[in-house]
């Protein structure tokens, strides 16, 4: 195994990091590069430029992998989604291999597509690296696993093989509800108030979520809430919603990062289910090592 570099290409933000022979981390870039700021056909040129700054560790000399939606249909190169179930031993087989402008070949990790539970197409682009990589610091089998963000995934391991998955869009519902509707507006500068996003994770939990958004609005009318805590009220409804559409599981793993993590174990314990967190980058690069480590073996170029 040789030096490495792992890039996670998204939406609205690019990250690459510089890894050594063991796995561990030498260096992170760090850029909002992502899918919405750069024009179809020029992937390469920018991740050239963007690597440039590790020019003396010879990037143009190292494997790179690549996951997220830089493989999506506006990405760099669409590929393949692979379906469940899906056996995370098999996924370091399929990367699709991209030329690079220093003659050199990258891959880039396929997304996963199901049907979920409430029988709708459900897909996945950069989570499927996460999940391979939860699976070998965990070394479990049976996973159930939260992974919050923008679009949110609750995926269901069992025997090592991902069985489905569903996408909850917390995260831009409550952006949207909190800047762009009624319930949040001319607030002052808001707080962190444990109290209001618990009892928000209550009525979110319990109720039907149309009915549950509007009492953001009410309790601000009737003083049932300060108004420097609405937002933290809003956010404990949408991720009380979520937590209330989660697959059965005595324990529940949540990857990400972790100021939005403790906002999920804070909810979870507060509707009596245990959780643990793993950091989404280490997540991510524990995957990635795994399948880099595939690539090379089969005759990295």
């Amino acid at each position: 195994m040789t030096n490495w570099i792992a890039v996670d290409w998204g939406t609205t933000n690019f990250r690459a990091f510089l890894m050594d022979k063991s796995g561990e981390v030498i260096d992170k870039i760090t850029a909002a590069k992502g899918l919405l700021s750069v024009a179809e056909g020029e992937y390469p040129s920018v991740l050239h430029n963007l690597l440039l700054a590790w020019e003396k560790y010879q990037f143009t000399s190292l494997p790179i992998g690549m996951a997220g939606m830089v493989g999506s249909k506006h990405g760099w190169i669409e590929t393949d989604y692979l379906p469940t179930p899906l056996s995370f031993e098999s996924l370091p087989e399929y990367p699709l291999e991209v030329r690079l402008p220093w003659n050199s070949t990258a891959f880039i990790v396929p997304g996963v597509c199901c049907t979920n539970p409430f029988n709708f197409y459900d897909v996945m682009r950069g989570e499927e690296t996460q999940l391979l990589g939860l699976l070998a610091l965990t070394e479990k089998k049976a996973l159930s696993v939260i992974l919050p963000g923008t679009h949110s995934k609750h995926a269901v391991i069992k025997n090592g093989i991902l069985q489905y998955f569903t996408t909850v869009m917390t995260g831009e519902l409550f952006s949207l509800l909190r800047y762009n509707s009624i319930l949040a507006k001319n607030l002052p500068i808001q707080i962190n108030n444990n109290e209001a996003f618990l009892k928000g994770v209550e009525i979110g939990y319990q109720s039907p979520f149309n009915i549950a958004i509007f009492s953001t609005r009410t309790k601000q009318l009737f003083n049932q809430i300060s108004l420097d805590s609405v937002e933290s009220y809003l956010s404990g409804i949408v991720i009380g919603n979520e937590v209330a559409l989660l697959p059965d599981s005595n324990h529940y793993y949540i990857i990400g990062e972790k100021n939005i993590a403790e906002k999920y174990q804070k909810a979870l314990s507060y509707v009596n289910k245990q959780s643990s967190f793993l950091d989404g980058d280490s997540c991510f690069l524990a995957g990635m090592k795994i399948i880099v480590s595939q690539y090379i073996k089969r005759g990295w170029k």
